[in-house]
């Protein structure tokens, strides 16, 4: 379907034109204020979910990455979620690791945080009958590490949750920026 427009003012249509521009502009950077307060929020609480999900480091929490493109006034944006440690992915919606034969986990009472293959002083194994193998420190005659043919880790994060709840406050930061 087209609709043609007609000005019979010679005037009225390069005010038309100059209102429509102006009107856009106003809408773009409304658009482009609420997307970037929408990527920061989706951030600070994304960060702060990992902070507070488990033993997770700077590394972990600063590697959450929100991005606004393009970062000029448009309309159209695209907000991106990013995570820059291998395995991010897994603390956010849980699966399972799977050894190569084995994965060895630190023992809980342990202290341990290295991998066995960086681990000082030396380690010996010790084959269970019926139960998972152990690392054992040579130095300290203590277990070290627990040899697991894989391990189901839970979701922990909630990013995507928490992306979905700031993008059903879009409207309103929009129009909190609409002037």
């Amino acid at each position: 379907m087209t609709f043609r427009i007609v000005f019979r003012n010679p005037q009225a249509g390069p005010v038309f034109k100059q209102r429509m521009r102006d009107n856009v502009l106003r809408i773009a950077r409304a658009a482009t204020a609420a997307t970037n307060i929408a990527a920061k929020e989706i951030q600070e609480n994304g960060r702060n979910s990992i902070k507070t999900s488990g033993r997770f480091g700077s590394r972990w929490v600063q590697g959450l990455k929100v991005v606004v493109d393009p970062k000029s006034v448009r309309i159209n944006k695209t907000i991106t979620i990013t995570h820059n440690q291998p395995g991010a992915l897994l603390h956010e919606t849980g699966g399972v690791i799977l050894g190569k034969p084995l994965l060895w986990i630190p023992l809980s009472f342990s202290g341990v945080k290295v991998r066995a293959a960086d681990y000082p002083g030396g380690l010996a194994r010790v084959n269970r009958k019926g139960k998972a193998p152990l690392l054992i420190s040579i130095r300290e005659h203590k277990p070290i590490y627990v040899g697991l043919k894989s391990v189901r880790v839970k979701p922990r994060w909630g990013i995507r949750t928490i992306a979905r709840n700031t993008m059903k406050q879009y409207v309103s930061y929009y129009n909190a920026n609409l002037k």
